[in-house]
């Protein structure tokens, strides 16, 4: 009877099929992500606390010629913050209408905010800032906090990076501050 041995194949084949699966495997991998935009004071601000995120301008208040301004550089949906109680100087809905720009008000008053008005300002902001849109409150601050809210919620940025960011485009210190870490946790929990 005559048995046969099987020889382990050199380690010079093994290595050359390893570097085959790696090679189809690194094929196979999805192309690099473009990397994440950052949060940005702008450098030509038309509004109090002007930033930019991607396609996302925030700030404060704008009027009516600097809705102008951001429909002709591209802005094509706004958002307002602002309570009804606010004053506005102006008709915004109106305005942006005659502009050809869409209007949504999604009021936000952090002293009585709850999931029924954060929801759908952060669900706004994982939807994506489309081609354009301007998201704004009366001076910026709300909009930074919310903002910050989402980049560590959605974004899996670090709270104390979320925060200077926000600091750094018009979050004010104090309850603003308290308010994104309160939300953060809030969330976080279980």
């Amino acid at each position: 009877m005559s048995t046969s041995i099987r020889r382990p194949a050199p380690r010079s084949s093994l290595r050359a099929v390893a570097c085959g699966m790696l090679v189809a495997l690194a094929a196979c991998a999805s192309p690099a992500s473009e990397p994440a935009p950052t949060l940005e004071a702008a450098p030509t601000a038309r509004i109090m606390n002007e930033a930019t995120y991607g396609a996302y301008v925030f700030g404060g208040m704008p009027d009516a010629d600097a809705l102008q301004s951001y429909k002709d550089a591209g802005v094509q949906r706004v958002v307002s913050l602002r309570t009804a109680g606010e004053p506005e100087g102006y008709d915004e809905a109106a305005t942006c209408a005659a502009l050809g720009l869409e209007f949504e008000r999604l009021p936000f008053d952090p002293s009585k905010a709850d999931a029924a008005t954060v929801d759908p300002i952060l669900d706004e902001f994982r939807a994506g800032p489309g081609d354009g849109t301007l998201v704004h409150c009366g001076s910026g601050n709300r909009v930074a906090m919310l903002f910050a809210v989402h980049r560590v919620i959605d974004d899996g940025v670090d709270l104390e990076q979320a925060l200077a960011e926000a600091r750094a485009v018009g979050m004010k210190p104090g309850p603003a501050e308290e308010f994104v870490r309160a939300e953060v946790a809030r969330r976080a929990a279980p």
